[in-house]
Parts: C-alpha cells; structure tokens; sequence
C-alpha cells in the first residue's frame, strides 16, 4: 500500500529549509521534525530518521484527535471548480470558500 512504498526518510537540507519557510502552513508542518541535526552527535545512540510514511501516520493521528475532540453539528459542502464537473480542482476557489465559511479557523 502507500505507506510501504513510501518509507524513504526525508533529507536533511530539504526540512531544512522547510522549517525556516515564511508559509505558515508548511512551517508548521515542519516546525518540530526531529532530523538529525536535533539528535546527539553520537552514532552509538542515534536513531533512525522518520520517513515520510512515519510522519504520514502522525500527522493523520493528530488530525484524527482534533476531529475526535470536536463536535461537528453540521457537513460543509464545497465546490471543486466552477464548472462543478469531475475530475477539476481549483485550488483558489476551494480555499476562499474554506476561508469565507470560517472552516480554517476551526482545523
């Protein structure tokens, strides 16, 4: 499935520079990746990197006990283009409508 296809751990320099991105949102999503430049300088002690299937999974967790937590009274529908055929995604148009409903104050 996904997650075994996907177990190559993330390189250095890349979260490197995603941790200092001025995006809030990829910032965030990297702000507390423990690489190895958080880790002691030891090999003896050093564990491994988390790969990109390990973070997948915490991030889904965390996500699935933000929803858990909450108490939804209600389903937000959203339009995926204008021309509402299948198959097209408009990135804008789907994120003003998260905005202007208020859905990314919630998450």
């Amino acid at each position: 499935g996904f997650l075994e296809k996907n177990r190559d751990a993330l390189r250095e320099d890349i979260t490197a520079l995603l941790k200092e991105s001025n995006c809030d949102f990829v910032y965030d999503l990297f702000e507390h990746y423990g690489g190895a430049a958080a880790k002691t300088s030891s090999r003896s002690t050093s564990r491994k990197k988390p790969t990109v299937s390990y973070q997948f999974k915490e991030s889904l967790s965390h996500l699935m006990q933000n929803l858990s937590s909450a108490a939804p009274f209600f389903v937000r529908c959203l339009k995926p283009n204008p021309k509402k055929v299948p198959g097209e995604f408009d990135d804008n148009l789907v994120e003003d409508q998260l905005r202007y409903s208020g859905m990314l104050e919630t998450v």
